[in-house]
């Protein structure tokens, strides 16, 4: 496990994302078969790929396009704002201090995850479990609070964050000021090993498409 140190959201941030996997963007696909996970699998790829290559005028207008309207985004604006408030709950319930850190790799810098926080273990083990926050709008909350479960659309990020760090414990935190919070303890398990594997095969994969981007351009700009 490679820790980066920087802040979330800044430049040095998004240089250490570019063409990793990062578990915010997991899915389906990973671990999925068949036309619709294949197809969604090749192009979360060839993304990664072009993250790491000079980008035209297009693509980056294109990519500011897509940051201007998450940046518009009502409840990303909400989520941004009450997390510290959030983070604030958790330690005064837990009585432990969260760390906050800017990006997690795996050793070879292939996977990635961006948590909520850390919390501090032991000698042996420097870190006990990490933390992921949401602050949704409050209908969202209440209906989680009431399924009383880890969502679906977050699971693959949480297992992904154990998956990449190695840790046995991922805490799952939704708040929402004025109602109950909901605090669930996720831990390691089968699902958490597949998508490691998912994880790998997609490095793999990712490995041969580069392989043969880059045969093709050798053919088209070699030297003859």
């Amino acid at each position: 496990m490679r820790i980066i140190d920087c802040n979330q959201n800044t430049p040095e941030w998004f240089s250490a994302r570019a063409g990793v996997f990062s578990a915010s963007e997991y899915g389906p696909y990973i671990t999925g078969s068949g036309k619709t996970a294949d197809t969604a699998r090749l192009k979360y790829i060839l993304q990664k790929i072009r993250d790491t290559q000079v980008k035209d005028a297009w693509e980056i207008q294109e990519e500011d396009k897509e940051e201007k309207a998450m940046s518009y985004n009502i409840a990303v604006q909400r989520g941004n704002a009450l997390e510290p408030e959030a983070r604030e709950w958790y330690e005064q319930h837990s009585g432990q201090i969260v760390t906050k850190i800017g990006f997690i790799t795996d050793d070879a810098g292939n996977i990635g995850c961006s948590p909520d926080g850390m919390l501090v273990g032991d000698n042996e083990h420097p870190w006990s479990h990490g933390i992921e926050i949401k602050c949704p709008m409050p209908t969202t909350h209440l209906r989680r609070l009431l399924d009383g479960a880890l969502p679906d659309e977050h699971k693959y990020q949480v297992h992904g964050s154990m998956a990449i760090t190695g840790l046995n414990r991922w805490d799952y935190l939704s708040y929402c000021p004025g109602e109950a919070p909901l605090l669930i303890t996720v831990r390691r398990d089968a699902f958490t090993e597949d998508l490691l594997r998912g994880l790998h095969a997609m490095v793999q994969e990712r490995d041969r498409i580069k392989a043969k981007l880059a045969s093709l351009w050798q053919a088209a700009y070699g030297k003859k």
